[in-house]
């Protein structure tokens, strides 16, 4: 049996990473700015004091490939959007946790406040709170619209069938054997940030019966992979450089 190896180098695109995305929309600023260690944070189902005052809002989400995105961080940034403007108390009305089909990051937004007091007072009016109750307030700020029904952040991807190789095959002694038919898989997995671009994993293999033995082909590679949805099709373009391996009797 005669084994060759056909190795190339692997590239793979690094696709550059960025912080999520802070975005504000300002209804006043205080002059002196507040460290975001001690901007108090009101989280969803909390009331906010009864003398709160709504400064603006702060929304950070997913640009597409954001990292460092874990709750504890995205509530830093907008605490430290908070302070910039001089606010001291941040209140979280909207919470996107990370999503095996959307984004990896949690994404947040809220309502940019200046406590004068943290007394919450039930008999008295409260109308930061009433706003937030009502809904009231816009959900989030966006860096552009949302794209409808994006495509899935994940996907795992397993075929199975037959196929047929075209060119004619020879054995040892230069006698062709005709083209070939025999199995064909296929195994794959690809993470797609919200840009649409992504990165991901493919393995193919073909196996053929031959006088005296097997034929089998097989190919291992990353690649970097672009898909787009539309109402009732996904397109996806992918490129790899990999592992080729050809065993034949």
């Amino acid at each position: 049996m005669k084994l060759t190896n056909l190795l190339s180098i692997s590239v793979l695109l690094l696709l550059a990473s960025c912080s999520p995305k802070v975005v504000t929309n300002l209804i006043k600023t205080y002059p002196n700015p507040v460290p975001a260690d001690s901007v108090r944070v009101f989280e969803l189902g909390e009331t906010v004091p009864n003398t709160a005052e709504a400064i603006g809002r702060v929304s950070v989400i997913d640009p597409g490939t954001a990292t460092k995105c874990r709750y504890n961080e995205v509530v830093h940034l907008a605490q430290e959007a908070v302070g910039k403007a001089g606010g001291n108390g941040f209140a979280i009305t909207w919470h996107e946790e990370p999503s095996f089909w959307r984004s990896s990051c949690h994404q947040i937004s809220g309502l940019m406040l200046y406590l004068k007091d943290n007394v919450v007072d039930t008999l008295r009016a409260n109308p930061v709170q009433y706003a937030i109750d009502m809904n009231f307030v816009v959900a989030r700020d966006k860096k552009q619209p949302e794209r409808r029904n994006p495509a899935p952040a994940n996907t795992f991807e397993v075929s199975l069938g037959y196929g047929w190789i075209s060119s004619k095959i020879y054995d040892a002694n230069n006698v062709s054997l005709g083209s070939k038919s025999g199995l064909e898989w296929k195994l794959g997995y690809e993470h797609i940030w919200t840009s649409g671009w992504g990165v991901g994993m493919q393995y193919s293999g073909f196996k053929a019966e031959l006088p005296g033995g097997d034929m089998v082909l097989s190919y291992l590679a990353p690649e970097v992979a672009l898909r787009t949805k539309f109402d009732k099709w996904i397109l996806k373009c992918g490129v790899g450089m990999g592992l080729f391996l050809y065993n034949e009797p």
